[in-house]
């Protein structure tokens, strides 16, 4: 959910009980268009250390914990979860940033063998270093990390990308890439974790829907989160973040653009999505 590798924290995204209710509720439609799984890497062997990176409400170490009982579980974020996760015997939650704990020692080179990450696309400035962390941070041989995120790249129903068609946008990513953060790096992870070294790389891609596509009823769950389920503060902070911090906007622009960006939420055509990518590979021998 929130981790960078600078050393300086800054999630671009907000942080309040409604936004918690919000993740909790993607959580469970993420896995309607998933088909009703959350995790999609093939383990060699049962896991007996798995690490959650940016765990957020603490949902998928829920699913963690009880999918590997026996597994020492380690989830990690910048805020703590609002699932007692801490309460189960076989968790530990590490409160703060992902790279402190390396740099400390707290988590040891070729010692987990399952990491999961989801959704780090505001967080992660630097996803060559991030992965190579990963990297480093599995067993040989059999250590699987999976990466789910999502790309900001945008489609019509019949595939075809429209991103140009949508101004703000195009200026959401130039500004995101100003901070150093990776709005396509859902795309990008098969390349991030291949030039990492790792090996038996898989790549899925699933529509994440900005507006109803009665032929993929599955979506609904996640076009009626992007509609009506709460994103619209979700989306006005993160424009707030991306543009109204740079300093290179008036008042009454970002009045403008927060305007332009609602009105084009809601004039988004029938299917209009972004992908949702899972991608895990294998550390070598």
């Amino acid at each position: 959910m929130a981790e960078i590798q600078n050393g300086q924290h800054e999630y671009n995204g907000p942080h309040s009980s409604e936004e918690n209710t919000r993740l909790d509720f993607q959580h469970n439609a993420l896995r309607t268009v998933m088909g009703n799984k959350t995790l999609h890497a093939t383990l060699p062997s049962p896991p007996t250390k798995i690490l959650d990176i940016g765990c957020g409400t603490g949902v998928v170490t829920l699913e963690l914990a009880e999918k590997f009982p026996s597994a020492e579980i380690i989830a990690i974020d910048i805020i703590k979860p609002i699932h007692p996760i801490e309460k189960l015997k076989n968790v530990r939650f590490l409160q703060g940033k992902f790279a402190d704990f390396i740099a400390d020692g707290t988590l040891q080179p070729a010692s987990f063998d399952y990491i999961f990450s989801r959704l780090l696309i505001l967080g992660i400035t630097d996803w060559k270093a991030q992965t190579s962390r990963v990297f480093n941070l599995l067993r040989p041989g059999t250590g699987i990390y999976e990466a789910q995120d999502l790309s900001w790249n945008i489609f019509d129903k019949e595939g075809q990308v429209v991103f140009d068609q949508f101004p703000i946008f195009v200026l959401m990513v130039e500004n995101a890439a100003a901070k150093g953060l990776d709005t396509f790096c859902g795309d990008h992870h098969p390349k991030y974790l291949g030039d990492a070294g790792f090996e038996d790389v898989q790549h899925e891609s699933f529509p994440w829907t900005l507006q109803y596509w009665p032929e993929r009823p599955e979506t609904y769950a996640l076009s009626y989160m992007f509609q009506e389920g709460g994103s619209k503060a979700f989306r006005m902070t993160v424009l707030d973040k991306l543009l109204g911090e740079s300093g290179r906007y008036t008042s009454e622009q970002m009045e403008t653009y927060k305007a332009g960006f609602e009105k084009m939420a809601q004039d988004f055509p029938e299917g209009t999505h972004q992908p949702f990518s899972v991608t895990w590979g294998r550390k070598p021998a």
